[in-house]
């Protein structure tokens, strides 16, 4: 199990939509929302904004990204 953490740039599939409507990847768990200077924990209605830190806890050793999480 690795706990990684991304910023959300401009051009990601994900900004802007809630969370419940996002096919993640098994064994992906998006854990914490770092958004100017406030800890999110997120749930289905949160969203990811450009300029987020996203905290992500996987035993995927292959993201390398945010739109790496995608399904």
């Amino acid at each position: 199990v690795e706990a990684l953490e991304f910023t959300a740039g401009e051009n990601l599939r994900i900004l802007h939509r809630p969370l419940r409507e996002l096919r993640l990847k098994h064994g992906i768990l998006l854990a914490a929302i770092s958004r100017r200077g406030d800890i999110i924990i997120p749930d289905g209605n949160t969203t990811v904004e450009p300029g987020d830190r996203v905290v992500l806890v996987t035993h995927s050793l292959t993201v390398e990204g945010l739109d790496d999480i995608l399904a």
